[in-house]
C-alpha cells in the first residue's frame, strides 16, 4: 500500500511542478505579446513622426523626388500599425476560445474535441503582416530620406548633380570655351 501512495505522491508533485511550469511559460508568453505589440506601434508611430519632420524641417520649399515611397512607406506603417490593433482584438477573441475549449475539456474528459482555437492563427497572421509591413515601410521611408536629403542638401549648395564614370559630363554651351585645350601649344619661335 504504502507504495501506491508513494506513487500517487509522485505523480502529484509531477503534475504540480507540470502546472507551475506551464503557468509561468504562459506568462512569459503573454508578456513577450505584449512587448511585442508595443514596440510594433511605438516604431510605425515614430517613423511617421520622424518622417513627417523630416519632409517639414530638411526637404522644406524643395520640390522632393520619388514621392511614390513616401506613400507607400506610410501605407505600410499605417497597416502595421492596423494589424498590430487588430491582433489585440483577436487576441482577447482566442482567450475566450481557449477557454471554451478548456471547459469542454474538463467537463466531457473522455471526448476529443475537434474544433481547434482558429482565432490564435488570426493573431498570429496579423502579427506577421504587422512585421514585414514594418519592415517595408521604414525601408522604403530610408529610400526617400536618403534620396531626399542628398538632393536637397546638393540644392541649398547648388551643386550641380553627381555623375558616374558611365556618365557624359554636361558638354558646355555654344560659343563657350572649350574645358581643356585639344592639343599643347606650340613651341616658341627660334631666332636665327
Amino acid at each position: 500500500m504504502s507504495s501506491d501512495s508513494d506513487n500517487r505522491d509522485y505523480y502529484q508533485k509531477i503534475y504540480e511542478l507540470y502546472v507551475t511550469e506551464r503557468r509561468e511559460l504562459n506568462n512569459f508568453q503573454f508578456q513577450q505579446s505584449l512587448s511585442y505589440d508595443k514596440t510594433a506601434i511605438v516604431i510605425s508611430g515614430g517613423a511617421l513622426g520622424l518622417s513627417l519632420t523630416f519632409i517639414k524641417d530638411v526637404i522644406g520649399a524643395h520640390e522632393p523626388s520619388m514621392t511614390y515611397l513616401l506613400w507607400c512607406g506610410w501605407g505600410m506603417l499605417v497597416l502595421a500599425i492596423f494589424c498590430t490593433l487588430s491582433s489585440f482584438l483577436l487576441s482577447v477573441r482566442a482567450y475566450q476560445r481557449q477557454r471554451e475549449i478548456l471547459d469542454f475539456e474538463y467537463a466531457k474528459p473522455d471526448e476529443k474535441f475537434d474544433n481547434p482555437n482558429c482565432w490564435t492563427h488570426r493573431v498570429e497572421l496579423a502579427n506577421r503582416i504587422s512585421l514585414v509591413s514594418i519592415v517595408l515601410g521604414v525601408g522604403l521611408l530610408t529610400i526617400f530620406v536618403s534620396t531626399n536629403a542628398w538632393s536637397s542638401k546638393m540644392a541649398v549648395r547648388g551643386a550641380p548633380p553627381p555623375t558616374s564614370p558611365s556618365m557624359p559630363r554636361p558638354t558646355p554651351g555654344a560659343g563657350s570655351p572649350p574645358a581643356t585645350n585639344p592639343a599643347p601649344p606650340p613651341p616658341p619661335p627660334t631666332r636665327k
